[in-house]
């Protein structure tokens, strides 16, 4: 069986038709309390005004998130960003910010095991990405009351409801303002929102689903059943054993002489798991 993070990983597989019948979407876990224990656990203090979490990569487009920053800084002159993550892009990056004079603007942080604080004491995420499987960092801003301002692309759409628990900007031109209005605006309905959505991606949902998953693979699979023994007890009964599954689990079934003859129950016969179902009824 395939498990897909999200729809759209699943969807933009090449060859999805092939193994339809075998994939299911199986979204990524994400653990609230341990969050919030992350966040207790970090004594710095931190307060930004936009966050930036994720690889440095061409993927994640962090080059417009200072591409904003510059615009938003002729706006708001003491704006703050983090930039939380690491790749190939920080040098280019870094010399952006310099040539720019957004030195005192915005801060790289680089990869941190633990950027959950940061994250907390921000006022809004941005995500940029060119595309995305599932975005857990999208999900993990939402569980901590951050809201999200993003692309719409990938497995992104399937977290976000635009206007409701987040934001979507589909013009360039409009994400400056839709930041400084979302950092304006009353969001205790959206920070509500957000942790309700936040919450559905709990152990007990992946756990319940995995358990549905391997449930209906034992009820589909076809096992084939192979005589390994025919032995004789009375009445013309015999208990006549088969062995089945790659691990070579054994049953027994009370059988008849007929019933042997007719379906040929001879040592290394085998038989398919209707036969057998209908044997053992």
């Amino acid at each position: 069986h395939i498990f897909w993070v999200s729809e759209a990983a699943y969807n933009g597989f090449r060859y999805k038709k092939i193994c339809s019948s075998k994939s299911s979407v199986l979204y990524n876990v994400i653990n609230i309390e341990e969050l919030n224990n992350s966040i207790k656990i970090d004594p710095e203090k931190y307060q930004y005004d936009l966050i930036f979490l994720g690889r440095l990569t061409y993927a994640k487009n962090p080059q417009r998130v200072l591409e904003v920053t510059k615009i938003l800084k002729n706006q708001k002159d003491d704006i703050k960003v983090a930039m939380v993550g690491a790749g190939e892009l920080e040098n280019e990056l870094r010399n952006f910010v310099k040539d720019n004079q957004l030195e005192k603007n915005v801060d790289f942080w680089g990869f941190r095991k633990n950027p959950y604080k940061i994250l907390k004491n921000s006022q809004v995420m941005i995500m940029t990405s060119r595309w995305e499987g599932l975005g857990m960092c999208a999900l993990e801003a939402m569980a901590l009351g951050v809201p999200v301002v993003s692309t719409p692309t990938g497995g992104l759409c399937e977290i976000i409801e635009d206007g409701k628990n987040g934001f979507f900007f589909r013009d360039e031109n409009e994400l400056p303002q839709l930041i400084l209005k979302t950092m304006e605006m009353d969001l205790t309905s959206f920070k509500e929102n957000a942790l309700a959505k936040a919450k559905e991606y709990s152990g007990e949902t992946f756990a319940r689903k995995v358990l549905e998953v391997y449930q209906q693979a034992i009820l589909t699979k076809e096992y084939t059943y192979q005589v390994v023994s025919v032995f004789p007890i009375k009445n013309n009964k015999n208990e006549v054993s088969f062995t089945y599954d790659e691990n070579a689990s054994t049953v027994t079934l009370e059988l008849t002489d007929k019933v042997i003859d007719q379906y040929q129950l001879h040592q290394g016969e085998i038989i398919d798991r209707d036969t057998f179902n209908t044997l053992k009824d």
